[in-house]
C-alpha cells in the first residue's frame, strides 16, 4: 500500500463518552502522521456500503465542531449491531480496505466488537493479509474481562445513583403516604450499573438493590420491600433489567407488554405486583439517559475515554493487533503513559492507565459483578463493593438534612 491510513468506526450502543474516545483517536492519529483518518459511518455497515467520512479533513476544517465531540451525545459516526456472517461479506470488507488504503483499524466498542474483531483478524490471517486492528473499549455495562472499568460505565453509574437518590429523598419526604418507588436499571447481563446505587448508603438511605448475578424469588423481594416500607415509611427498589428468578427465568419475560425482542420490563412486573397488593407504587425508568446524558459525564470517565483512544492508536501504530485497550486498576501504580486524574468528587487524585487484552477472550466472556460483593439477603452491596464505587464513581455530594425532631428540640433548648 502506498499510503498509511487509519480506519475508525463505532459499534454497539453509545455511551456518554464514546465521542471523547473518537476525539482521542483522531487527534492521536493525525499527530502520529497517518495520511488520512477515515470514519466508517454506522459501523461495519459503512465499510460494506462504502460510506465514509474523511475525519482528518473534517477535524482540520471544522476545528471548533471537532472539539464539540466532548459534549456530543450518541455516536457521532453512527453505530450498528449488524453481524457479518458470510465469507462474501468479509471479501467485501477487504476489498473496501484496499480501496481506502487501510491496514490499520481502531474500532470503538465492547464485547460484541471484540468478538467481530477476532473474526476479522482470523479472516485476514487466513487470506495472508497484513492487518493491524486494536479495539478502544467502551460499554456502560462495565462487563469487559480484564478491565477495572470501561469508558461510559462511571457516568452511567453516577447518573443512576443520582436519579435514585432524588427519587428516594422525594419518597422519604412524603413517607406518611407509604409509597414504593420501583426503578429499573440498564445492564443487559451484569449488575455493575445498578450496584452503584450503594453510594446512597453514605446518605443513610437504604435502597434495595437486586442484581442479575444473584437470582431471587419474587416473594423475597416483596418481603424486603414491605419490611422497609413499615420501618421507614417508604421503600425504593432498584432492579437490574436482566434480574432472574431462582429458575433462571428473566422476570421481564412476565411482562405482558413485550417489545420486539421478546423482552419486557422487570420494573413493570414488580409495579403490578405491588399495585395488586394495594400499595402506592411509582415506577421510574431512567433508560437511555444513563448512556446518553453527556451533561454529567464524570471527569474520570472523560479522561479515561480519551486515553483509551490515544493508546489504541499508539498500539496499532507499533504493529499490535488482535487486542483491546481497557482501563486498569489505579492501585497497580503509576506508569509512564498513565495520566493523573482527580475523582469526580474532588477528594482523590490517582493515576489511570490501560491494559491490553486479547479480543478472542473478551468476545467470549463477560465480567460479572463479584458475588462476594452482594450481601446474604441478595438485596444490597457490601463495604468492599462500595469502596469500588467510591473510587470509580466518587461520592455524590451533600444535601440539607432535616434533624430528628428530638435532636432539633434539644438543640433549640441549648441555644435558648
Amino acid at each position: 500500500m502506498t499510503t498509511r491510513n487509519l480506519l475508525v468506526y463505532q459499534s454497539g450502543a453509545p455511551t456518554a463518552v464514546v465521542n471523547t474516545t473518537l476525539h482521542g483517536i483522531v487527534a492521536e492519529a493525525v499527530s502520529a502522521g497517518f495520511n488520512r483518518v477515515i470514519g466508517s459511518r454506522y459501523g461495519v455497515q459503512g465499510i460494506l456500503n462504502g460510506d465514509e467520512l474523511d475525519l482528518t479533513r473534517w477535524s482540520s476544517e471544522r476545528r471548533e465542531e471537532f472539539e464539540m465531540l466532548y459534549h456530543t451525545p450518541g455516536a457521532f459516526l453512527g453505530t450498528t449491531r449488524y453481524r457479518v456472517e458470510t465469507e462474501e461479506e468479509f471479501d467485501t470488507i477487504f476489498r473496501r480496505l484496499d480501496e481506502w488504503g487501510v491496514n490499520h483499524i481502531v474500532p470503538i466498542g465492547g464485547n460484541g466488537t471484540a468478538g467481530f474483531t477476532h473474526r476479522l483478524y482470523e479472516a485476514a490471517k487466513a487470506r495472508g493479509r497484513e492487518l493491524y486492528i486494536v479495539v478502544a473499549s467502551k460499554t456502560m455495562d462495565n462487563d469487559i474481562i480484564g478491565a477495572y472499568w470501561t469508558p461510559g460505565a462511571p457516568t452511567a453509574a453516577w447518573e443512576l445513583a443520582t436519579i435514585v437518590r432524588m427519587v428516594a429523598l422525594d419518597a422519604k419526604s412524603m413517607s406518611p403516604r407509604k409509597e414504593v418507588a420501583v426503578i429499573e436499571s440498564l445492564g443487559r447481563d451484569s449488575g455493575w450499573t445498578a450496584g452503584a446505587v450503594s453510594l446512597l448508603y453514605e446518605d443513610d438511605l437504604r435502597p434495595l438493590i437486586y442484581l442479575p448475578e444473584r437470582p431471587i424469588a419474587q416473594q423475597q423481594v416483596v418481603e424486603h420491600t414491605v419490611r422497609n416500607l413499615e420501618r421507614d415509611g417508604y421503600a425504593v427498589v432498584v432492579l437490574s433489567e436482566s434480574l432472574k428468578d431462582p429458575t433462571g427465568e428473566l422476570y421481564a419475560k412476565r411482562d405482558s407488554a413485550v417489545n420486539g425482542h421478546g423482552n419486557g420490563s422487570v420494573g413493570s412486573v414488580f409495579r403490578r405486583i405491588f399495585d395488586e397488593m394495594g400499595l402506592k407504587v411509582r415506577e421510574v425508568v431512567p433508560g437511555t439517559l444513563l448512556r446518553a446524558d453527556v451533561r454529567y459525564a464524570t471527569l474520570l470517565d472523560r479522561q479515561a475515554a480519551e486515553l483509551v483512544g490515544r493508546q489504541a492508536v499508539r498500539a496499532v501504530e507499533r504493529g499490535k493487533t488482535g487486542i483491546m485497550i481497557v482501563p486498569k486498576n489505579p492501585d497497580y501504580g503509576m506508569h509512564p503513559n498513565d495520566i493523573l486524574v482527580q475523582s469526580s468528587d474532588g477528594l482523590l487524585t490517582y493515576s489511570i492507565g490501560t491494559n491490553v487484552n486479547p479480543v478472542g477472550i473478551i468476545g467470549s466472556e463477560l465480567r460479572k459483578f463479584p458475588d462476594q460483593w452482594i450481601n446474604e439477603d441478595s438485596n444490597s452491596i457490601t463495604e468492599e463493593g462500595l469502596a469500588y464505587y467510591r473510587l470509580v464513581v466518587g461520592r455524590l455530594g451533600g444535601y440539607a438534612r432535616l434533624p430528628e425532631l428530638k435532636s432539633l428540640s434539644l438543640a433549640l433548648a441549648a441555644t435558648g
